[in-house]
């Protein structure tokens, strides 16, 4: 069996639970319109991951019981991740999350896919707790002679974009890093929240911060702008010991 995989990240689609617009980007449209334009790889589409900031504001429970059946009848394999604008209690409710993936009220787990581990932490309190870094160590011991791939939804190292690094970075990026550091099994990062395209490289490893899907933000000021509109969504393609990414933006 062939252990390619094709991957696609959607990040901070920020559903409302009603089509009401917000900065003149109506979410749910946005949103739908990506999707759309995924069914048409969905047979060759391994998992689509919804990696955090589902709701609008809150966590909303109407917009993820909205963002629930389009999922489901998109027929897409997905999984979904915590952001801050998130309330697990909410999404727990809403997807039936298993419990078994629920600590301290966290959300994180491992997914394998044709036998590859995918790693996935909850970043929402702006933080990412010790349990789930000592969870993180383990299952890189575990799988120690497989490269992971890890996705968290606040990109562990400032990022040069001067709003979201001065205001809403991760608050223990530099106990973040230390363990992601020591991993040697971890070498691509995938995060979201800088609604803004990026890729980072330090101590070996690659941080791709993917866009988002209603508005992008200007990283060269320190006051909140919005730099342009174009939703998007990033394809990873990971076969053997090569991996590829690019972001693709809906015009």
């Amino acid at each position: 069996m062939s252990n390619f995989l094709r991957i696609v990240q959607m990040t901070d689609v920020h559903v409302g639970p009603t089509p009401k617009p917000v900065h003149n980007i109506n979410a749910q449209a946005h949103f739908l319109r990506v999707l759309q334009h995924l069914q048409d790889m969905s047979e060759e589409l391994d998992l689509l991951v919804v990696s955090g900031d589902l709701a609008q504001e809150r966590g909303e429970p109407k917009a993820y019981a909205w963002l629930r059946e389009q999922l489901d009848k998109s027929l897409l394999p997905y999984v979904i991740m915590t952001g801050n604008h998130d309330v697990l209690s909410h999404m727990q409710t809403a997807f039936s999350l298993p419990e078994a993936d629920i600590q301290e009220n966290a959300y994180f787990y491992k997914k394998i896919l044709k036998n590859r581990p995918l790693l996935f932490l909850d970043s929402g309190p702006y933080r990412v707790s010790k349990i789930q870094l000592d969870w993180l160590q383990q299952q890189c011991q575990l799988h120690a002679d497989q490269e992971c791939l890890l996705f968290v939804h606040h990109p562990p190292l400032p990022a040069l974009c001067q709003f979201m690094d001065a205001s809403h970075g991760l608050r223990n990026s530099q106990e973040t890093w230390q363990v992601l550091r020591a991993q040697t099994n971890i070498s691509h990062i995938f995060c979201g929240h800088y609604h803004t395209e990026r890729t980072l490289v330090r101590d070996g490893k690659v941080i791709y911060i993917t866009p988002s899907t209603t508005i992008q933000i200007d990283t060269r000021t320190e006051d909140f702008a919005i730099e342009h509109r174009m939703p998007a969504y990033r394809i990873v393609e990971w076969s053997d010991d090569t991996l590829y990414s690019h972001v693709h933006y809906l015009p």
